[in-house]
This record gives structure tokens, sequence and C-alpha cells, in this order.
């Protein structure tokens, strides 16, 4: 019988998402919360950072904080959405609180690695 735990495993994809958390509308105010603007270099460089966390937490059991954030994402408050994924297969999300956007990141790697962890399998 097969065993997926018999073969090597890798992370294949990771999304990374941002957005604004919905909070109770004030009386006149838009209940759909608006996500910030993020330029495709920006999300392209997010992917790569989110993607050396979960890297550096498998190799060394720990995920620094992101040694360089670019000023107009440093301070945006945030949530972020990792999705891990292998061969097409959804192995864990993590989504993070309401924080500047590189603890978000951090805070949301951390969450999808303990989801995997949950479920028994193993990235390596």
């Amino acid at each position: 019988m097969w065993n997926h735990k018999q073969r090597p495993c890798g992370i294949l994809c990771v999304a990374v998402l941002t957005g604004a958390v919905a909070a109770l509308p004030a009386a006149g105010a838009s209940p759909e919360p608006v996500p910030p603007a993020i330029s495709p270099l920006d999300q392209q460089f997010l992917t790569r950072c989110v993607r050396r966390m979960l890297e550096q937490q498998l190799r060394e059991g720990r995920i620094d904080p992101m040694p360089y954030a670019p000023a107009e994402l440093r301070d945006r408050k945030c949530q972020v959405l990792v999705t891990l994924r292998e061969d097409g297969l959804h192995r864990g999300t993590g989504i993070s609180s309401l924080a500047p956007l590189p603890e978000s990141c951090r805070e949301a790697v951390r969450i999808a690695l303990e989801r995997v962890a949950a479920t028994d399998t193993r990235l390596e």
C-alpha cells in the first residue's frame, strides 16, 4: 500500500494574500473590507519572504523577523493568509491577526506549519 510519508515532501506553492479585517461597520459605513492596494512587485517580494521564512523554519527550527521591508509595506497593518500546497493538494493554511505586515507574515507562516504538523504529515 502506498504511504504518502514514503516520498520526499516539498513546498510547491505558497500564496500570500493581504487584506483588511472586517470590523463591525459604523452607521453609514461600508460593511465590506477594502483590501490594501499592493503592487505586483510587492506581492512577489512578500511571496519570496514567506518562502524564505518557511525554509528557515524547516531547516533551523526558527523564523527570524523580516530583515527588510519596503517603507510602504513596513507599517501597513493587515492580515496575511499563507496556503501550503503539495502536488496541488492543500496541506495547511495560516491566517494572521491584524498586525504590521512583517509580523503578520511570520505569524501566518507559523500557523500554517502548525496546521501541517497537526495533520501528522511532514514537510522536508
